[in-house]
């Protein structure tokens, strides 16, 4: 599978906001999503396969530190590379601008995203008590440390 990477437009917005709904218990509505094409500190990509969006990132760029607001995959994608594309993309971003460091949360039952990002060296740093709802539970904090590390 051919997998290649473009900013999230307009054209893409709908499929976004659907694979959010599919992944997530509390998703983002589309007109979030509509409002982060204006945010000059956010950067969002669409990982396609052909014309198809597999899957996305998002990142706020705080000046030293990338934080990925979220990261999802369709699920007739999943266990493709997807995931592990995006992350690289963010990470080869983050690393031309010299940005230090990148973190995220992620919730604490989620073993596949922690597998993922445990696979980069992102290492957990702490722990936002019941931040999630739908059910309710933990996040688990990570970060990754770019500057003078091999990606």
């Amino acid at each position: 599978m051919k997998i290649t990477c473009k900013p999230m437009d307009l054209n893409s917005v709908a499929e976004v906001a659907k694979i959010e709904a599919l992944c997530f218990s509390s998703p983002w509505p589309v007109d979030s999503f509509l409002n982060i094409l204006n945010n000059n500190n956010a950067l969002y990509l669409v990982a396609l396969e052909n014309e198809n969006v597999a899957g996305y990132i998002g990142i706020f760029d705080l000046i030293d530190e990338f934080s990925i607001i979220n990261i999802a995959t369709h699920p007739s994608y999943r266990n493709k590379g997807v995931a592990k594309y995006l992350m690289e993309q963010i990470h080869s971003r983050a690393k031309s601008k010299n940005c230090p460091l990148v973190t995220l949360e992620v919730r604490e039952s989620n073993i596949a995203a922690r597998s993922l990002y445990e696979s980069f060296n992102y290492k957990e740093y702490g722990r936002l008590k019941n931040y999630y709802s739908d059910p309710l539970e933990d996040a688990i904090l990570y970060q990754l440390r770019i500057i003078n590390q091999e990606i």
